[in-house]
């Protein structure tokens, strides 16, 4: 009849439909498989292949780096864990720039290397003016102790013997042999927590042909005079 004719043509019409939205679909799906998405704005580098060429699943297009924020990663030694935490400053120079930045600690490993006693620390940076890249090498410097009017003489000053420590000292033209008590150690400089007062004066070469009481005559650069100043403690990492 009738009415059973149109109601098979509609049912065709319909699969037919429904086979063509397929399709479409299925071409969409091809399509959308020939363009490639970043998971994430960043800056992309040197593209690792050519147009036409053939690649597999987990082949290596081009690097992507999020360079608005880094993670800037480095170890310090077990001893200085108690002096450090998330939030605490640290600066860091890159040696092509001669810039210095700063950033705070966003997290410490949880455990510390068997291999080398030390523990990995990170930072967050902003780099919002892209002045540095991804994988640079980086000198820090991380504040762990401030020392008010601390005294400090250069680390060439000091004389280890055994477990002690010494500095020839002089006065009146005659060399002192002065054990002293070093604290923390910054920049080619030793803190001196007993044995000498600001204003002395201590050689800083030639200390093995000296004996106890020899006579000397100070000039530069073998006698420093002992600095008193405020002084961070700064352990270097890289």
């Amino acid at each position: 009849s009738k009415g059973f004719s149109s109601k098979m043509q509609l049912d065709e019409a319909q699969a037919q439909l429904n086979l063509a939205k397929a399709n479409v679909q299925l071409a969409e799906a091809n399509l959308a498989k020939t363009v490639i998405r970043a998971p994430f704005d960043g800056t992309a580098g040197i593209r690792k292949v050519s147009l036409g060429d053939y690649v597999s699943p987990g082949e290596v297009l081009v690097n992507l780096d999020q360079t608005e924020k880094l993670k800037l990663q480095f170890t310090i030694p077990e001893r200085y864990l108690s002096e450090i935490k998330a939030g605490s400053e640290v600066e860091f120079a890159v040696d092509a720039q001669g810039s210095v930045f700063r950033s705070t600690v966003d997290a410490i490993e949880s455990r510390i290397s068997a291999q080398n006693r030390s523990i990995q620390v990170q930072a967050i940076v902003d780099n919002v003016d892209n002045q540095l890249y991804p994988g640079q090498f980086v000198n820090v410097t991380l504040p762990i102790a401030k020392r008010e009017a601390a005294v400090l003489v250069p680390d060439q000053a000091l004389v280890p013997m055994g477990n002690k420590t010494f500095v020839f000292k002089v006065a009146d033209g005659k060399a002192q042999k002065i054990e002293v008590q070093p604290g923390l150690r910054a920049n080619s400089k030793a803190e001196i927590v007993a044995g000498l007062a600001a204003g002395d004066v201590v050689v800083t070469a030639g200390q093995q042909k000296l004996q106890d009481g020899a006579s000397v005559r100070v000039s530069e650069p073998t006698a420093v005079s002992v600095t008193r100043m405020n002084e961070e403690a700064e352990p270097k990492a890289q």
